[in-house]
């Protein structure tokens, strides 16, 4: 055997066993990691075979304190076409059925007036995305007395088995949480926080947000306020999602 000594750049080192008359590796003593702790390693290889011209191992034998496993491969395939799909980590079932509200919608924007019914206020854009596997995430603005410009995150939390919301609003530096459940097509989601508009006599304020999917092109938002705790809730607004179509996706 030739007896190779190999130092990585983060200082580990190897010893690396060659065949003086074919150079493919019979050994190799290496560090390795078993429950979090370093151990020292050997590895062991045979089963040689060409592939596409390439001498590849398809038998590893690793052993390691008490330890011995043994890798068999069955086949090798250089350069196949895979479907990057297949690494990419699956979400919680429950963070899927939000799915319907990823995308790029046109809003319509309503408040509820002194007659106690909505009138509407314009419009505006929403982008809702999956900002990573298990986390939803919706940007969008819009003025009521003065500007929201929101940033709202969607979560799962499976202790709880509740579905949860962190609004922050950029033109008050605040960070507002919800949670709640989805049952069929309503995921209702609530708070509850203290006003202090009256010191003397502080009222407890609600706020509940309820979102409907009409269908996979629309769903409907609707924002109500309860100063009971919940059991009268005041709608203040409703927000009614319609998905931007390839035409008005061209022109913007």
């Amino acid at each position: 055997m030739y007896v190779l000594k190999l130092t990585r750049e983060d200082g580990k080192s190897e010893k690396w066993y060659l065949n003086t008359k074919t150079y493919l590796e019979y050994k190799c003593e290496a560090p390795w990691v078993d429950f979090a702790q370093p151990v020292p390693a050997e590895m062991y290889f045979d089963d040689f075979r060409e592939v596409d011209g390439i001498i590849l191992t398809f038998f590893i034998e690793r052993t390691f304190w008490q330890r011995d496993r043994i890798t068999q491969i069955e086949s090798v395939e250089l350069n196949p076409k895979i479907d990057k799909s297949l690494f990419a980590m699956p979400k919680r079932k429950e963070i899927s059925k939000l799915a319907f509200m990823e995308g790029d919608w046109d809003v319509k924007l309503e408040f509820m007036g002194r007659r106690g019914t909505y009138c509407e206020q314009g419009s505006t854009e929403s982008c809702i995305k999956f900002a990573s596997t298990n986390l939803l995430q919706e940007q969008i603005s819009y003025e009521n007395g003065f500007p929201n410009k929101l940033n709202i995150n969607f979560t799962y939390n499976a202790e709880t088995q509740k579905y949860r919301i962190a609004a922050f609003n950029d033109f008050t530096s605040t960070f507002d949480m919800f949670q709640g459940e989805l049952k069929g097509n309503v995921l209702v989601m609530e708070d509850t926080q203290v006003s202090y508009s009256d010191k003397a006599n502080p009222t407890r304020m609600c706020r509940q947000f309820t979102y409907t999917k009409i269908d996979s092109n629309q769903f409907t938002v609707e924002n109500k306020v309860s100063t009971d705790e919940g059991k009268i809730w005041k709608p203040q607004a409703r927000l009614t999602y319609t998905r931007k179509t390839e035409n008005t996706l061209s022109k913007k």
